[in-house]
């Protein structure tokens, strides 16, 4: 079973509540990656182009909803360029769900001046 997820993050997939495009950082990008070990998610995530990271989650929402939290991550240091990696427990329940459908979850990184995300991307698997 493959258990590698990805995403691509730039800021015109923000959406706000509304569910309007475009709204984190015009010139932000990044990337995401990680592979689920049992209920286990290790992860690494990328970006640059934006400011001083504060935050960073996978969240519940198809591509036109600003979602929930379910997965809060350890963001990057620096926006641009900027990384980090951890390994974090994910519920049973909620990475059954995850992997099964992980184009209804997201991952954003959240800056000061984008409260709302600076660049977020929609999860996927890689075909093999």
């Amino acid at each position: 079973e493959n258990r590698a997820l990805f995403a691509v993050l730039t800021g015109r997939k923000e959406v706000d509540a509304d569910g309007n495009r475009g709204v984190g950082d015009p010139d932000g990008r990044g990337s995401f990656a990680a592979t689920f070990d049992g209920n286990e998610l290790c992860f690494g995530i990328t970006v640059k182009n934006i400011d001083m990271p504060g935050a960073a989650h996978i969240h519940r929402g198809r591509p036109n909803v600003a979602g929930p939290i379910v997965v809060p991550l350890v963001h990057p240091t620096s926006g641009d360029p900027g990384a980090s990696s951890d390994c974090v427990t994910v519920a049973e329940d909620l990475s059954r769900a995850i992997l099964k459908r992980p184009h209804k979850y997201y991952v954003n990184v959240h800056t000061a001046a984008f409260g709302g995300g600076a660049v977020r991307g929609q999860l996927f698997r890689k075909s093999r």
